[in-house]
């Protein structure tokens, strides 16, 4: 399995474990609009698992999940405020992590 359907998994089951109670089942939305909209707004898309479902995991924690066991998505809001990080500077990160941070 390669890093990148390990780490689609892994948000999968996290996108399902932490979307609230309040996540809306609305009818099936196409894998292309699911795609297209996701990466709009900069998320992490999953294409068809095994199991027949597909995603997205927003940066700000909302996101959508499509197929599976169930027709239709289900979709929930926010669940955290979208901040912008701060990038390090070289110095910052030398600083903080070592010499051996900036290499």
């Amino acid at each position: 399995m390669s890093k990148v359907k390990a780490l689609a998994a892994m948000l999968a089951i996290w996108a399902g474990a932490a979307a609230p109670a309040h996540a809306d089942h609305i009818d099936l939305v196409k894998k292309d609009k699911v795609e297209g909209k996701c990466n709009e707004a900069g998320g992490t898309y999953w294409g068809t698992s095994a199991s027949g479902s597909y995603g997205c995991l927003n940066p700000d924690g909302s996101g959508i999940v499509c197929g599976g066991a169930k027709p239709g998505c289900d979709r929930w809001p926010a669940t955290r405020a979208q901040t912008k990080a701060h990038k390090l500077t070289r110095a910052e990160a030398r600083k903080t992590y070592g010499s051996h941070a900036a290499h």
